[in-house]
């Protein structure tokens, strides 16, 4: 039997935690263009710029609208969005 691998996306703003969950894929507003994350994807640490980031958890996309910040991939499994504001849209 396998198991389904994920990520689990963490984002945080200057105020607080506003959300962590194990997902899919992740695309996000990078400062040379989109990035996409998939699991077991390679450490990366790359600044964002305002714009939306897609999250999608089986076949269900959720979006957050994020301010500037930086995106961190750590062990092919984590990934950590630190950003001045981000709203759930």
């Amino acid at each position: 039997m396998s198991t389904k691998k994920q990520l689990t996306l963490t984002i945080v703003s200057q105020e607080k935690q506003l959300l962590s969950v194990k997902v899919d894929s992740i695309t996000a507003p990078a400062t040379k263009g989109e990035v996409t994350i998939l699991p077991e994807h390679i450490s990366l640490f790359t600044k964002l710029e305002p714009g939306v980031l897609i999250y999608r958890i089986d076949r269900d996309q959720h979006t957050f609208v994020v301010s500037n910040g930086f995106l961190d991939v750590h062990d092919g499994k984590d990934v950590t969005v630190i950003v001045d504001s981000a709203t759930d849209a």
